[in-house]
């Protein structure tokens, strides 16, 4: 699995709510780790739940230790 994932910005990106932007062309890192143990998106992160991985959570694109999107 991959601890972190490195992508590249294909265009200007502002944070909303902050100001910040990430520009085209920045390559940005994804800590995958720490969003499966994100207590938002998984209730008791810490516990393997298999629930985690059934078909109503993939919709929240959210395994992604394995890699997402084209091209990963």
């Amino acid at each position: 699995p991959l601890a972190i994932m490195e992508r590249q910005c294909v265009k200007d990106y502002k944070f909303p709510g902050y100001d910040f932007v990430v520009p085209a062309g920045m390559l940005v890192q994804v800590p995958s780790p720490a969003i499966m143990k994100d207590a938002k998106y998984f209730p008791d992160p810490l516990r393997f739940n298999p629930e985690n991985f059934n078909e109503e959570n993939k919709a929240k694109d959210l395994r992604m230790h394995f890699g997402l999107w084209p091209r990963s």
